[in-house]
Parts: structure tokens; sequence; C-alpha cells
């Protein structure tokens, strides 16, 4: 503990030309004591504030939804600034951090200290236009080689083949793809080759801006209609890849062409209200079974369709399924 404490001293200061007082241990009392069962605190003073530094003491993922909890419980209870200290942190928890607002120091790597007007990420990070959105065939592209990355380099006639466009669609695919800086295109005689030049985690994480959520709408209905064929997605299917309990209305999907097609031989009646429904159903861009395992889809695409939702245990469930997946051949 130490030794961080130093080296973020050291950091700020060789950063920023900042001197920090040497950091005392809090003890418990003015603080809940689950909060010292999960942080160690610490007290400093840094640009003529008082900061309250706090370390994880557990080596184990903490979701940053409950990190920033416990960071705005802090500050409001003591009054001051807050800033948790860790020696490492994925790039995912990092951009979740800065998305809820964390204070953050990663010695010798990154901080983020927006109350104290300091944000060093572009030190670290190049900064970019907004990524454009790739549009579904694209999408699909995508996620079929994050779980096929022996099946790249590809041609647009294999990946039609494959996922179930033409080839006039992947062509003008892969020059999205191109365009996003995510792949680059080579030529073999008059064939025209998509390779990925990243290991998948890395194609994931750089592809993230560019993705979207797969629903295209919400149906909400009874039950579901005879011979309709669907799968388990959205909560119903994240429960089944982590410990979150299922939802109490089961939630299904299918891609919007089969709904379609579908509806033009059935009659379906769409509820209005939510709180009516027995089913869920979300109409996909892309068809849900691309990628399904077992009728349940696919983890990547679940953690598309609800990474915008503001729900500490979906959260949490999202980031914890995210981190245990093998990228060589996603399980």
């Amino acid at each position: 503990m130490k030794k961080l404490l130093n080296h973020f001293r050291q950091y700020i200061y060789d950063t920023l030309g900042v001197t920090v007082s040497p950091p005392e241990r809090m003890r418990p009392g003015s603080l809940p004591f689950f909060l010292h069962d999960t942080y160690i605190f610490y007290r400093t003073a840094m640009m003529g504030l008082n900061v309250v530094l706090i370390i994880p003491k557990s080596s184990g993922d903490i979701s940053p939804s409950v990190i920033q909890k416990h960071s705005a419980m802090t500050a409001e209870t003591l009054s001051e600034e807050v800033v948790l200290v860790c020696p490492s942190i994925s790039s995912y928890a990092r951009k979740r951090l800065i998305e809820h607002k964390v204070q953050f120091v990663i010695p010798g790597n990154q901080m983020y200290l927006p109350n104290l007007k300091i944000d060093m990420r572009e030190h670290f990070i190049a900064i970019k236009p907004k990524a454009a959105i790739l549009s579904p065939s694209a999408q699909a592209v995508i996620l079929y080689s994050l779980y096929n990355p022996l099946a790249m380099p590809a041609t647009p006639s294999y990946l039609a083949e494959k996922l179930g466009y033409s080839k006039m669609t992947m062509t003008r695919s892969l020059d999205e793809i191109e365009s996003a800086n995510l792949g680059k295109i080579s030529r073999q005689g008059r064939q025209r080759i998509l390779q990925f030049e990243m290991t998948p985690l890395q194609l994931w994480e750089k592809a993230l801006p560019c993705l979207k959520s797969p629903v295209t709408k919400n149906v909400w209905l009874t039950s579901l209609p005879k011979d309709l064929a669907v799968i388990q997605a959205g909560q119903s299917a994240l429960s089944h890849y982590s410990m979150l309990a299922p939802p109490h209305i089961n939630e299904y999907a299918i891609g919007k062409e089969d709904w379609k097609a579908f509806k033009k031989n059935h009659s379906v009646e769409e509820l209005k209200y939510p709180e009516d429904a027995g089913i869920k159903l979300e109409i996909w861009s892309y068809p849900p079974k691309l990628f399904a395992q077992d009728d349940i889809t696919d983890k990547l695409s679940v953690y598309l369709s609800l990474k915008t939702v503001k729900d500490e245990r979906v959260e949490s469930a999202l980031e914890r399924m995210i981190n245990k997946m093998e990228w060589q051949g996603i399980e």
C-alpha cells in the first residue's frame, strides 16, 4: 500500500508539478462500516483541497456503478473530494468510470479529476472524432469475426453465405468497416478480402463505440403466438449468463424481417401498456439466431441490447459477463 501511495504522489508531481501531502490513513467511525470493509481510506491534500483517497481492498472487480455510489456516499458524508486510486484497471472499467464521473488516478498511466479541473485522458488516449455507427450488416460482420476469428480473412461472398446477406450488402459493409479503421481490405486477384490486425478483445473495444443495440422496437404481447420462432433475449438471456434473477416477464427476440413476414400471415394483438403483458418481444435489426447458442441470444448482442439500461444489477451482470469471456473463441 505504501508503494502505491508513493507512486501516486510522484505521478501527480511529475505530471502536474503539484505536491501531494503524505496521506494519512483514516480510522473507521465517520463512514459506514461496509465501506471500510471494501476500501482503505486515506486523507491527503493537494491544490489547496482536502482529498479522500479510496483504495479497494480486493483485487477482484468492483462494478464501476457500485464504485460511483460508494464514492458519492463518501463525498456527501465527508464533504470532501474523493479519488479512487488503484494500480491498474481494464480499459472497459476505465471507460465506465469516466461515464459515471468517478474521479480516479492510475499512477503512471492515467488520471481523471474533473472536480479539480484536471482530465489527463489526452495524454494517454488519442482524441478522435465521434465514431460512425455501423449498419446492422456491418455490425453482423464484426460479431461474426469476433466469434469466428479463424475464419478471417474473408471475402464478401463468404460472409454473404454465412450471414445471409447479399454479396453487394457485404461489399458495402466491408467498406464501412475499413472507413471506421476497424479492418483492412486487400485484394487477391479480383477478390476483396477483409482482415483484422487486432486480437478479438482489441477489436471489440475499438469497435464498441460504432456498435448499437440490435433492438429496433419492443412489442408487448399477452403470450407467444403459435409457430412464432423466437429465442431468449434481454434480461432473460442475461440471467442465463449471470447470477441476475430472471425478469418478471419472459423476454424474447426476433429479426425484423421474420417479424414482418409473420405478421403478414397471422393476426397478432400488440398490447399498448407493458404492465398488461406476459411477453416482451424485441424486434432486432439483424437476425438474433445468427450467433445464438441453444436458443439464447449471444453474449455480445445481449450486452449491446442492455448497455444503456440504468440498473445497477444489470450493469454489474453485464460487466461480469464481459470480463469473464474467453476472447479466443468466445464461449
